[in-house]
């Protein structure tokens, strides 16, 4: 909803917008907010990525895993499809900045393959147990080989809801 109603307005005020996110392959999807060829979709509980979406808690309004929960493997599989995607939109869209709505595995990966690019990030509803959450699997990222920081030098970092 949040980053829907940040499209809608972000176009009544003039910008393009292009849109990549995470959607369950057994969930239809509302795009009646912006272009059909203004979005990329990783697509979950396929054959290329064959889990449900993972999320900060197992309370979410659709199928959903934790991400903790994730095995080496997924978070591998999470990884590079999301490296592609975003390698994917960049080279067609050429934004001006990214816009992340999300602390977490994905504006990490965004902004480690496009460090020149301005990087803005809002996080809402963040709370203290996500933060826990947080540092708990990026500790347990930093011991597998896939590295990610908390706080990935965004160029602005707003968190809605602490």
């Amino acid at each position: 909803m949040y980053v829907q109603a940040m499209i809608k307005e972000a176009t009544k005020c003039g910008f393009d917008n292009y849109l990549v996110a995470g959607v369950s392959a057994n969930s239809s999807v509302v795009t009646d907010f912006i272009e059909e060829d203004r979005i990329m979709f990783v697509k979950f509980n396929t054959v290329e990525v064959p889990f449900d979406i993972p999320g900060m808690s197992d309370i979410m309004p659709y199928e959903s895993t934790k991400f903790c929960d994730l095995s080496q493997k997924e978070i591998n599989v999470y990884k590079n499809a999301f490296t592609k995607i975003l390698k994917a939109a960049v080279e067609k869209f050429k934004p001006e900045m990214i816009h992340s709505h999300h602390l977490w595995l994905v504006s990490s990966i965004a902004r480690q393959l496009f460090p020149k690019i301005p990087f803005s990030n809002v996080s809402s509803g963040l709370k203290k147990f996500d933060l826990i959450t947080l540092i708990l699997f990026s500790a347990k990222i930093f011991i597998s080989s896939f590295k990610i920081a908390a706080s990935p030098n965004f160029d602005d970092l707003i968190i809605l809801g602490i």
